[in-house]
């Protein structure tokens, strides 16, 4: 029974390091494609747009689809900042906690 569990677990992060490997592959491709230079201005820009919707909202929006699709755009942008600037998850996640 125990083995199953643990075999059930080694597989799922499995899976999950795969999905992140594709995830960073991306990243890679968009960052040689336009440039660092380019993805630090786009992610200035994702910022922005987060800050105007969470401003709306504050004027009694109702954007929450919005403020969400804002988020996940800032997250993409921050892997990205993150691989630019040679951040490792690790010390991001230590200055976090």
């Amino acid at each position: 029974m125990m083995l199953n569990l643990f075999q059930l677990i080694k597989e799922q992060n499995k899976q999950i390091l795969q999905g992140e490997l594709e995830q960073y592959k991306v990243i890679q491709q968009a960052i040689r494609r336009y440039g660092k230079d380019h993805q630090v201005l786009i992610a200035l820009e994702e910022m922005a747009e987060l800050t105007k919707e969470l401003i709306e909202d504050k004027r009694q929006f109702n954007n929450r689809n919005e403020i969400i699709e804002e988020i996940a755009d800032v997250e993409i942008m921050m892997q990205q900042l993150c691989l630019i600037f040679k951040i490792r998850k690790i010390q991001f996640l230590k200055v976090l906690f």
